[in-house]
């Protein structure tokens, strides 16, 4: 009734309708005539406000609450092995259904294990009998039901209690009660769960309440962040066992074994094992067993280890009665050691000279290993921090060993920085997949974006309409030539722009320039071409010129269709001279001519009776001034053209024209730099991976300002990364007059400071920063970073997120080695400001191991280290999967959920039973409204 009585409708119309009423009242007072007539009035007044009541009731929503939800209870209980003590599962039992309602509630009572079965079917809770009521609570030890016990197949548990829900009243709640410790043999839990989502039918997970035992797990093991070479690395391990049921528990000896793993090492290294004593506390048996081992280990080189501790009984038996599922940790510690690179490269190399300068120009001690001599076991890089590769092309460095080795070394936690010449990359004949590529964070192949302009000049003169003598009798040359043409267009380049122009005596566009791919002008033009007499060789070469200035195309092709016969007399020399101004020659790389339009030319002589001497010398001049080539074959002038447009690809993997670098942010590496960018002339060509961070790109330098280009040229690698190395691009070389800026003094900043950067050396312009990741509750990982300016002054406004990369994950229990997983990472977490210069968030736990956890504000790495993710701590404690339990409770969706206590279980049943719902009687006062007005207006008429 309160949601009635504030109802905006019932508030707004009472009051009108009660000013309407007092009114009506004093007319009928206040009118004259007979004592019969005014109680007509009366009665037709109170069946006027009885029926506008009955409509403003209606209005409202007036309906009265329907009778609570029934309960339908399907207790589902594991009696399988793994729960040792089925007096402690069957107070559990009784304790979480006693508060619920008998005179509400039916429940059923199934047993599982492998297999299921029904001890109690669905039946009232109020109808059992006090003897009943008390075998009950012993059915669990007694039970009638016989069920495998040797396995847990919770999927066919769930399963089998859906059948046993009765019809049962028209408004009732069906619920799923499942004890168990979730530890599932068979597989099928999450799609049996899965299977409810929509039903009606909710989940309920409660776990096992185990009796205490010899449990042994290992607590944690504790590594630092980082250490150094010559340090040696602490490691403590934590056992803990659960106290005795018992007033005194007996010594048990327990061996704690940590091994050292790094990817260099063929195998795990032992560190050292120690025994420990845990003894219970008389008067204190239910008190938690803690004893903390503690080892010493001293890697001999720099890189990242893993150490894994195990805990097992005496000489590596089992322990008796222990859950052996958290007998083994892991945890990473990332040793560093003196500045110390292998550097890759040929024999004579500016990269070599610059390793061999006793002022150390590189910032680190290298060691070179040149060509024919590198390592071919990743151990032979042991000593190293990192590796320098200098520009090898395929056959210097694609050797199966050699090429293992460095694989190996790299996700050992070495550091790879590649700086590359024309030999480098795909230049120098790596191809895309290959294993070369696999290590870096840059494709070989880059995006052919070069743009090319093909301007077709073809002759109309009356020639072009004789009819082929060979080949083909009675078709014309020049319908030959358009079939050919179409051909051979099929084999251009997307953003190939093509023209078109037709000479006889003059000459004139016929096509624009256009990149449109269909081609529909330029077949459109070759189609409608009408014959003319004469032949100028000059109007046509000169016309070509004026198209192709206003054209900004990168290269320039003409294509020139002639049988070279000059009709119209000029002088010879005159004609070769517009072909020397159409294709200029100009000032390369090192002072070498370049050409950016070439001049191609094909002879329309087919064969012994149609060939002349004088035209094959013109064109064949014409394509030498041009820098092209003369192709007389007119039969096979599609083939001809196809090998025309794929003979220019010198410009694919290399650039060689000025540009500038332009940093994309600045970046630590930018920041060491401080001089002036030079104008350089030449870089490799390269694309970027998705995953990598493009720092510098190339920037073209003409005399028209800078125009924007997309090539990458310092490519680092991202922070999906496998291993905790970090890699880099660098698509320009130290040798040679190209690359002298990079061995100057100016450009030898650029080189150290990547070095810096690839072995992860914190950077001061970065401000201070903390990072840590901590399971908290078993199933959550909470993330924080705290950042602090230079002057200890919070670093607010940064937008931090955080990624993590799986780089190891624990293996069976039963070995100590780890496995490595190819660049499993968990996408971006953003993280929010909670207090000044603090940044929180929480995540879901993910698979116990090792990650690297990186700190990014945009794409920028401000901070990074590894953690250990232990398993959940109620998992390691009472030997139940309570990861699994909220799986599932997830895949039931609805009103599923995990019960802890008894109270858990009385809400979700007061839930289901307020959610009867309300009776309506909105129909009912409708009905009864018009009916009264009926009565009302027949009274009237009487």
């Amino acid at each position: 009734m309160t949601d009635l009585f504030s109802s905006p409708i019932l508030l707004t119309l009472a009051p009108i309708y009660a000013i309407f009423l007092w009114l009506g009242w004093r007319r009928t007072q206040d009118s004259g005539g007979s004592i019969s007539r005014r109680r007509r009035q009366v009665r037709g007044l109170a069946l006027h406000i009885s029926a506008a009541l009955c409509l403003i009731l209606a209005a409202a929503g007036l309906g009265i609450p329907a009778p609570a939800k029934q309960i339908q209870l399907a207790v589902a209980t594991d009696v399988s092995d793994s729960i040792f003590d089925l007096e402690s599962q069957n107070a559990r039992l009784n304790e979480l259904l006693k508060p619920l309602d008998p005179n509400n509630t039916s429940m059923a009572l199934i047993l599982f294990g492998g297999t299921a079965g029904t001890e109690r079917s669905m039946s009232p809770m109020s109808g059992m009998a006090a003897a009943q009521a008390r075998a009950q609570n012993h059915s669990l030890l007694h039970p009638t039901t016989v069920v495998d016990r040797s396995a847990t197949d919770i999927g066919h548990a769930i399963d089998y209690s859906r059948g046993v829900f009765s019809t049962g009243p028209r408004h009732s709640a069906q619920g799923i009660l499942l004890l168990s410790d979730f530890r599932d043999t068979c597989g099928g839990a999450e799609k049996s769960a899965a299977a409810l989502f929509g039903s009606g039918v909710d989940l309920l997970l409660s776990p096992t309440r185990l009796s205490p035992s010899a449990d042994v797990r290992l607590a944690s093991i504790l590594v630092p962040e980082s250490s150094t070479l010559g340090r040696s690395v602490p490691i403590e391990v934590s056992i803990v066992a659960q106290g005795s049921s018992q007033n005194e528990r007996a010594p048990q000896n327990v061996q704690v074994v940590v091994w050292r793993q790094n990817r260099t090492e063929q195998a795990p290294v032992p560190v050292g094992s120690k025994t420990v004593t845990l003894t219970g506390e008389s008067g204190h048996p239910e008190r938690e067993l803690r004893q903390s081992v503690r080892l010493l280990d001293q890697p001999d080189a720099p890189g990242v280890y893993v150490y894994t501790a195990r805990v097992s009984g005496p000489n590596g038996s089992e322990i008796p009665n222990d859950i052996v599922m958290n007998n083994q940790l892991s945890a990473a510690v990332r040793v560093s050691g003196p500045s110390h690179w292998a550097v890759l490269t040929r024999p004579g190399s500016s990269l070599a000279a610059l390793c061999a300068s006793g002022s150390r120009p590189l910032g680190v001690d290298t060691h070179v290993f040149e060509s024919g001599r590198m390592p071919r076991r990743a151990d032979e890089y042991k000593a190293y921090t990192g590796i320098l590769v200098d520009g090898l092309n395929a056959k210097e460095l694609d050797e199966a060993a050699t090429l293992k080795a460095l694989e190996e070394a790299i996700g050992s936690g070495k550091a790879l920085v590649a700086v590359g010449g024309e030999n480098a990359y795909g230049a120098g004949g790596h191809q895309t997949g290959g294993a070369w590529e696999r290590l870096l964070p840059a494709e070989m192949q880059p995006d052919d974006d070069r743009t090319r302009s093909i301007l077709f000049v073809i002759d109309v003169s009356k020639s072009m309409a004789d009819l082929m003598n060979t080949g083909g009798a009675g078709v014309r040359k020049i319908d030959f030539a358009a079939e050919q043409l179409a051909h051979a267009l099929q084999d251009l380049k997307p953003k190939d722009r093509l023209g078109l122009i037709t000479f006889s005596g003059n000459a004139a566009p016929a096509a624009p320039l256009s990149n449109d791919a269909a081609h529909d002008a330029f077949l459109k033009a070759i189609k409608d071409i009408r014959i003319e007499a004469n032949t100028d060789l000059l109007p046509a070469l000169k016309q070509a010129q004026q198209v192709l200035k206003k054209d900004d195309a990168e290269e320039q092709l003409v294509i020139l269709l002639s049988d070279g016969i000059q009709t119209v007399e000029r002088p010879r020399a005159q004609i070769i001279d517009a072909a020397r101004e159409l294709c200029p020659l100009t000032k390369g790389e090192n002072g070498a001519p370049r050409r950016r339009t070439m001049l191609y030319t094909f002879g329309i002589g087919v064969g012994a009776d149609d060939f002349n001497a004088t035209g094959e010398t013109m064109l064949t001049d014409l394509a030498q001034t041009g820098g092209g080539q003369y192709s007389p074959d007119f039969l096979k002038l599609a083939e001809r053209l196809r090998k025309t447009f794929e003979s220019d690809n010198k410009e694919f993997y290399v650039r060689r024209e000025n540009f500038n670098l332009a940093a994309s942010y600045n970046h630590p590496i930018v920041a060491q730099v401080k001089d002036a960018w030079p104008v350089l002339s030449f870089r490799n060509r390269v694309k970027a991976k998705p995953e990598s961070e493009t720092i510098f790109w190339s920037r073209r330098a003409d005399a028209n300002g800078n125009t924007s280009r997309s090539d990458p040229i310092l490519i680092l690698s991202g922070t999906h990364w496998p291993g905790i190395s970090r890699r880099a691009v660098l698509t320009l070389s130290p040798d040679g007059a190209k690359g002298a800026w990079l061995a100057s003094e100016g450009g030898q900043k650029l080189l150290p400071a990547l070095l810096s950067w690839a072995e992860a050396k914190a950077d001061p312009s970065l401000g201070t920063w903390s990072l840590e990741g901590k399971c908290t509750q078993g199933k959550w990982l909470d993330i924080e970073a705290r950042g602090k300016e230079p002057n200890g002054a919070p670093l607010n406004g940064v937008h931090a997120k955080a990624t993590m990369t799986a780089l190891y994950i624990n293996a069976q229990e039963n070995t100590a080695a780890a496995r490595v997983l190819n660049g499993q990472g968990i996408d971006a977490i953003p993280l929010q400001a909670s207090a000044p210069g603090v940044y929180s968030a929480r995540m879901s736990l993910p698979e116990q191991g090792i990650y690297r956890l990186t700190l990014l504000d945009g794409t920028q790495t401000l901070y990074e280290r590894l953690i250990s993710v232990p398993y959940p701590a109620e998992y390691q404690r009472f030997g139940t999967d309570r990861v699994a339990m909220q799986a599932l409770a997830l895949k039931a969706g609805g009103s599923s959920r995990v019960i802890e206590t008894f109270a858990d279980l009385a809400a979700w049943a007061a839930s289901k039973e307020a959610s009867g719902g309300r009776y309506s009687l909105v129909p009912w006062l409708l009905v009864c409204g018009l009916l009264l007005l009926l009565i009302e207006f027949a009274l009237r008429k009487g």
